[in-house]
């Protein structure tokens, strides 16, 4: 049903090409039924017809032979006898007299009626067919003309009287009234329609009352150009056609009125005489169109009711489209465009515009405090304050998901931008207030503008949430996205598809940082990751290492980093004798991983360096992931001898008072703190106040990023414990460091 609605004025069309055609072949064939009709009423009124004449004229002719037994004796003499004449003429009104004549033409005698004429016949036109009756033993019949004195048309009829030796003595004639009032003519005229035509001489024998018509014949090439149709038509000669006595019908001229026709003919071949009936053919086809025209009104009226019925459910069905579009592009709970709203607004030619994705600051504290339906509270908030942006140019406001909005405009100038980007934060800033709670939120805006950033949406969508990402770091803020941003982007793909075959290719490797006590005793060493690719030279861990985390290769690479470093140390130490610790830096992703205790505990098992003298290294980050997780692997670490250190501290989120629960051995103090305890009293301060926190928690203190002994002077007054930094080494690769521990024995000096 569904199809049906979504094409139903393809298959009105459909209905209305095929109906059309079924019209046409309809029509088609009713014309042919007419037609038929027409020709079998019309052979059936012929053939009857010729029946009835022929039968007529045979009563004519037989009356004749019977006046003929009666007037001609043995020797072939004629009797006058008058009587049986006018008996005859009693008895049968439709003849008009009788004539008796000699084969000269000479009157022998007459019907009463006609007693006094006395003419002979060939004085008159009324000789016509008088020899071919001499000739002939059946009767003949002459062409009909107006007979003034009886004011009647009449038909003559003549026939032969012979001797015993066949010789004519005398000629019989008589004539046939032709009048309204005759059976004859009512047969002819009233009830078939049906005339009559002399084959020999094309006279018209019967048709009307009009005396002119039977004056001349019909043009011969008239009848000839008839006849070669039937004989085309039937593919029988002529003289087949009138020995059959074959009902014919066919298409042409009309004899009389010229008028094309469909015409029936039978030929009456004792008397020679064609039974004709023709029907115009514009009367079959007042006919046709008759029933026609009602077969087309209903037609129309059938069509113009199902032409309603389609548009009425075209109707409904395009407001049930729009209304479920309107529904597919709306978002139910703000009631503003959603995602699949861009698809349909990107169709239509758009010149250039700027997309702002805004993406709100804390509003999954406020779902995980206040719950899901404080947080769509908070949304709808939100969505009617950023529709009041709308009303002003060409703007569209999207909810994209979750708590992330797209606004798009047609602003480009970047002072409008910026104006447009503050309205947007200052409408979001605004204190929300939900029953008793009182809320606060701010948003990151990442702005990227078509044509100049991108050539399609989703590239303009994918630079504004690298810049969105931007504003993240500044907090309630904006970025408009620019070439450095793009160029980042392109050296973090390009790191990503690298990292990715960076093991296998073996681009890793390891160097080791030494950490010292005061008096240059090594004291261990922190192994350093470091990487090196064709493409992109040789790339900080800073750089690499989240991306490496994001994409969730970590994990294979800490397995390398530690497997690695332990192989390396352990032969380091069996061959220079001298033992010492080895710290790894391990990242809060690792210690999220399932088997990462398990793992680090077996490799450490397995190697020769024991267990006292390898640290992890963690980072404040990793606590803030999840605490009691991370309490729990260090703990275990702990138990099989393994130490503790607190990397990068001071940086964080970690207050002092959280130390003394932390199970950690080492406090490592940040590199940022040692730069500038010469000439920062605050500083040097906060650096006493960690290494005496530490001295009371009994956590070895160490220094990284020691480069002076200015710096290592004011550590030592201050009681730092292990130190780190380029004052002393910079970091080694295995060899470097074998071969500076062979030299000097594990003590080093500090660099001039």
């Amino acid at each position: 049903m569904g199809l049906v609605k979504r094409d139903i004025w393809k298959l009105f069309y459909t209905i209305l090409i095929l109906s059309i055609i079924f019209i046409i072949v309809t029509s088609y064939l009713l014309w042919d039924v007419k037609k038929e009709d027409h020709k079998e009423r019309q052979e059936t009124r012929v053939t009857s017809t010729s029946y009835y004449l022929e039968d007529l004229f045979w009563q004519y002719e037989t009356i004749l032979d019977i006046i003929g037994e009666n007037i001609l004796d043995e020797n072939g003499s004629i009797k006058k006898n008058h009587k049986l004449l006018d008996q005859i003429l009693n008895l049968n009104p439709t003849l008009a007299c009788f004539r008796i004549y000699t084969p000269n033409g000479d009157v022998i005698f007459a019907s009463s009626n006609i007693k006094g004429e006395t003419s002979n016949i060939f004085e008159t036109i009324k000789a016509d067919y008088f020899d071919q009756t001499l000739h002939s033993n059946k009767m003949v019949i002459g062409r009909t003309y107006y007979m003034h004195k009886m004011h009647t048309l009449i038909v003559p009829l003549r026939k032969a009287l012979r001797d015993k030796n066949g010789k004519v003595v005398a000629v019989i004639a008589s004539a046939m009234r032709v009048n309204r009032q005759s059976k004859f003519v009512k047969l002819l005229l009233q009830e078939s329609r049906v005339w009559l035509l002399k084959d020999d001489t094309y006279y018209i024998q019967f048709y009307d009352f009009n005396s002119e018509t039977y004056a001349d014949p019909v043009p011969k090439e008239r009848i000839e150009k008839a006849l070669q149709t039937v004989q085309k038509s039937y593919k029988l000669s002529l003289q087949e056609i009138k020995d059959r006595s074959k009902t014919v019908t066919f298409i042409s001229n009309s004899y009389l009125t010229g008028t094309l026709s469909l015409t029936t003919c039978k030929y009456i071949k004792r008397y020679k005489l064609w039974v004709v009936s023709s029907t115009p053919l514009a009367a079959i086809k007042d006919d046709f169109l008759n029933e026609e025209t009602v077969i087309l009104l209903s037609y129309i009226f059938i069509m113009l009711l199902i032409y309603y019925l389609v548009d009425v459910i075209d109707k409904s069905e395009m407001q049930k489209q729009k209304t479920l579009k309107e529904q597919a592009v709306t978002d139910s709970l703000t009631q503003l465009h959603n995602r699949l709203f861009i698809e349909e607004y990107f169709q239509a030619d758009i010149r250039a515009y700027t997309l702002f994705f805004i993406d709100l600051d804390g509003f999954k504290n406020i779902n995980d405090s206040f719950g899901h339906e404080y947080g769509d509270k908070v949304l709808q908030i939100i969505s009617k304050r950023l529709l009041e942006l709308t009303q002003k140019d060409k703007r569209e406001l999207i909810r994209y998901s979750g708590d992330e909005f797209i606004f798009i405009t047609e602003l480009m100038d970047e002072p409008l931008i910026a104006k447009f980007s503050q309205a947007i934060l200052s409408r979001i800033a605004k204190e929300i207030i939900i029953d008793e709670f009182r809320l606060l939120l701010g948003a990151s805006i990442g702005v990227a503008r078509y044509p100049n950033d991108g050539k399609s949406f989703d590239e303009i969508k994918r630079y504004a949430d690298l810049a969105m990402y931007k504003a993240k770091e500044l907090k309630n803020s904006y970025v408009i996205f620019h070439s450095s941003l793009k160029e980042e982007y392109l050296k973090t793909a390009l790191i990503e598809r690298e990292l990715k075959l960076a093991l296998e290719k073996g681009e890793f490797s390891l160097v080791y940082q030494p950490q010292l006590y005061s008096d240059g005793e090594l004291h261990g060493v922190e192994v350093l990751l470091r990487w090196h690719n064709d493409k992109l030279g040789s790339v900080s861990p800073t750089e690499f290492i989240p991306i490496a985390e994001a994409m969730g290769i970590i994990k294979d690479i800490g397995r390398y980093v530690i497997q690695k470093a332990l192989e390396e140390i352990s032969s380091i130490q069996e061959e220079t004798g001298k033992e010492f610790h080895l710290s790894i830096n391990v990242s809060a992703k690792q210690f999220a991983q399932h088997d990462f205790l398990d793992c680090f505990i077996g490799k450490i098992t397995s190697s020769p360096i024991r267990n006292e003298l390898i640290g992890v290294e963690i980072t404040e980050t990793a606590f803030i992931e999840d605490q009691q997780h991370v309490n729990h692997i260090l703990k275990d670490l702990r138990k099989e001898g393994i130490f503790v250190s607190l990397d990068d501290f001071g940086t964080g989120y970690s207050s002092m008072g959280l130390l003394r629960n932390l199970p950690i051995d080492e406090l490592k103090i940040d590199k940022s703190f040692i730069d500038d305890i010469t000439n920062d009293l605050n500083t040097k301060q906060i650096v006493y106040s960690i290494i005496i926190i530490a001295k009371s928690l009994s956590l070895k203190v160490v220094a990284e990023g020691v480069e002076d002994m200015s710096q290592k002077e004011i550590l030592d007054d201050l009681g730092c414990d292990i130190y780190q930094g380029f004052l002393f080494s910079k970091p080694l690769g295995k060899e470097a460091l074998l071969e500076l521990l062979k030299a000097n024995g594990g003590i080093f000096t500090p660099r001039s």
